[in-house]
């Protein structure tokens, strides 16, 4: 039960549940979702937050799906 505890713990550890502050503009690809832009623009966030920080910052309406063209603005990252 520790070792599943520590193994865990170092899992979470890996994401930080912080979105970032710093947005930029997306235009949506054919095929592309919510959870893919934030796992490519915030790769080291939490994609729940980051597709919440999403629709926060589009008036998008929850369970709402984007549609390829869309302009989107989501929060990225700054390389380190």
């Amino acid at each position: 039960m520790i070792v599943l505890g520590l193994a865990l713990g170092g899992l979470a550890g890996a994401v930080s549940h912080e979105v970032p502050e710093r947005t930029g503009v997306v235009t949506v690809s054919d095929g592309e979702s919510l959870w893919d832009l934030a796992r490519q623009h915030a790769p080291d966030s939490d994609p729940r937050a980051v597709v919440e920080r999403i629709h926060r910052l589009n008036e998008l309406e929850d369970g709402s799906g984007v549609a390829a063209g869309a302009v989107l603005t989501v929060p990225v990252q700054v390389p380190e």
